[in-house]
């Protein structure tokens, strides 16, 4: 094999392995990056998903007493859940919701989906038995829902509720925008990209300087 084809398969190795790094790094290559299981699994997203529900859970202990999923659909549950909204309420949380133990949604900011039974979703089943839940949905333009096809990349995180004596007495469900996210991932992205493609290329250039040296 002579020198030039040599380089070749040097720069092929070279770029096989920038490829792959970024693939690990980001868990996605440019053309995917986008996909659901890719932000699920970014470090970006982790941390900013556990800080929120971290502020969250505060909050629920500030503002909703134990007994209130009891009352079901009241003026008194619609009077302590409408306070614990405006708590958590900024430009990336659009919706909320409470379900008490039989799955029965008890109030959300969206008032004509109150006194449903969602008994059939999996996420809202593990959470009532203790277990934080996060789900990334990336929606159609086709879908009806108004609201969220305006937030069209969100999580929905599902947070267990405990009295004083320890038991689940609900659930709260939140949606959150990632928008911000996918911009911090993706301008994260492109700098490691550039940083890494560049260092490849001064790599390559260097041996290649050195290999033209030695051959005079």
């Amino acid at each position: 094999m002579n020198l030039n084809k040599k380089f070749f398969v040097f720069a092929l190795v070279l770029i096989a392995f920038d490829i792959t790094y970024l693939y690990i790094r980001f868990n996605a290559l440019p053309g995917v990056f986008f996909k659901e299981e890719s932000v699920a699994r970014s470090s970006i997203y982790i941390e900013y998903k556990d800080q929120t529900i971290k502020e969250i859970s505060e909050l629920i202990k500030r503002h909703i007493p134990d007994g209130s999923f009891s009352l079901g659909v009241s003026d008194k549950t619609n009077q302590t859940f409408g306070r614990f909204y405006s708590s958590i309420q900024n430009p990336s949380i659009f919706r909320a919701k409470a379900y008490d133990t039989s799955s029965k949604l008890i109030w959300s900011n969206l008032a004509d989906i109150i006194g449903q039974v969602h008994a059939d979703n999996e996420e809202l089943q593990e959470a009532l038995e203790g277990e934080i839940k996060a789900e990334i949905e990336f929606l159609k333009e086709t879908s009806d829902n108004l609201t969220e096809r305006s937030f069209a990349r969100y999580a929905e995180i599902y947070i267990p509720v405990r009295e004083s004596n320890g038991k689940v007495a609900g659930v709260i469900e939140f949606y959150m925008s990632v928008d911000n996210v996918l911009e911090a991932i993706q301008r994260d992205f492109l700098i490691t990209s550039a940083w890494v493609f560049i260092s490849t290329l001064a790599f390559f250039v260097s041996v290649l300087l050195v290999a033209k040296v030695l051959k005079k």
